[in-house]
């Protein structure tokens, strides 16, 4: 659960979050391009929390498309709007 917290501690990945709350098939391109950040910065973040199982990632042809895994953090991500 601490591990949990500390990924949610950063706020690009909490933004990060909100967008694949409402768009649950963007690549790593598409959420570096809505947040104004470098796309290895990004990649990173999707790292980080594909390792505590918070998203997954679904091949798409040549692209890999992001999701909120579990339904807990997706309604969190709403309550925190």
């Amino acid at each position: 659960m601490q591990n949990l917290f500390k990924v949610l501690g950063n706020i690009n990945r909490i933004r990060i979050l909100k967008i694949l709350n409402t768009h649950s098939d963007f690549t790593v391109n598409d959420i570096a391009q809505d947040l104004d950040l470098e796309q290895p910065a990004v990649s990173r973040h999707l790292v980080d929390m594909r390792k505590q199982g918070i998203i997954q990632a679904k091949q798409d042809k040549q692209y890999m498309r992001y999701e909120i895994k579990d339904n807990t953090i997706k309604q969190l991500i709403t309550l925190c709007g």
